[in-house]
């Protein structure tokens, strides 16, 4: 006798399985990506080089960040609830198990955790005290103190990044999508890092090489978006490097081979570059797939992407 199946049901094909964000460690040993995986997005690690995964979380809601602290000890990553936006951040075991709220705020919304370069501190953007132009903390793990470090005005502020040396914050300003500018605060000096115009331009990216030195991505004067870099000691923005037709996205970099990465968008095909800073030597990097979502450096000038 044959066994005849009904015709599959549409909700089959509408149901996908896909990653939406993924971390390694430093030392390379653990990689954490949230996924749909079991019918709901959660968090996965994988013990490296093995690659079969298993779950770290059963909150059932996607991630909002996803970092690890700089000896791979413990993860930090935001969640939501349903949707809601109101992004708390809670610090999660390498292999599973409870989670520990780190920042949490009622009715507040917190974006983009960085740690510090001991992993002691924890620097985010959060809604809570100035909702409309967002303020920035800086919170000590181990006594739970935090301080305001940034305050936004005139527009939306978000805590980017900061120099090697902790000194020097870069921040941006949010406009509007066709305006964003970038900042450096330095002390109680706040310096734009793109000539003073009245002409709108965006700011995509931006990335300390050391503790006067930052390298950007901008379309200021130009339809397209560029490389460009701005010297904190003598207050220059020099164009570095610009392609025809072609928009640089983000930027990461690599302190152990002073080696820029910069993805680009050229019609519908990303790209992959290297640049050297020691003798500015420029090469293409061959990608197997047309879209760069995410890109993560490894050492020795390696690196994964989720596509």
């Amino acid at each position: 006798m044959m066994i005849t199946f009904p015709k599959p049901d549409v909700a089959q094909f509408l149901r996908t399985f896909s990653i939406a964000d993924f971390a390694v460690s430093p030392d390379e040993k653990h990689l954490v990506f949230s996924t749909n995986l079991s019918g709901k997005y959660n968090l996965w690690g994988m013990d490296l080089p093995n690659s079969f995964p298993y779950p770290l979380t059963s909150i059932d809601q996607s991630c909002q960040g996803l970092i690890y602290d700089k000896k791979s000890r413990f993860i930090i990553t935001g969640f939501d609830q349903d949707g809601n936006e109101n992004t708390q951040f809670y610090g999660v075991p390498l292999n599973g198990g409870t989670l520990k709220e780190i920042v949490n705020h009622e009715n507040t919304r917190n974006f983009m955790p960085k740690l510090s370069n001991d992993s002691k501190k924890l620097y985010y953007t959060t809604s809570r005290g100035n909702p409309s132009f967002l303020n920035s903390y800086c919170l000590d793990l181990e006594s739970g103190q935090e301080r305001l470090v940034l305050e936004g005005e005139d527009a939306a502020t978000y805590l980017f990044g900061f120099s090697p040396d902790e000194e020097t914050l870069l921040y941006y300003k949010h406009f509007a999508n066709t305006y964003t500018l970038l900042y450096a605060k330095k002390g109680n000096e706040d310096i734009l890092l793109t000539p003073p115009t009245d002409k709108q331009h965006t700011v995509n990216d931006g990335v300390f090489v050391s503790d006067s030195m930052i390298y950007l991505l901008t379309d200021y004067d130009s339809d397209f978006t560029y490389l460009a870099s701005y010297n904190l000691e003598t207050n220059k923005f020099c164009k570095v490097k610009e392609l025809e037709n072609e928009s640089f996205t983000a930027i990461t970099y690599s302190k152990e081979n002073q080696l820029l990465y910069i993805t680009s968008q050229k019609g519908v095909e990303d790209k992959l570059y290297e640049i050297n800073l020691q003798n500015e030597n420029w090469r293409n990097i061959p990608v197997p797939c047309s879209a760069l979502i995410n890109l993560k450096l490894l050492h020795q000038a390696r690196f994964t992407y989720l596509a």
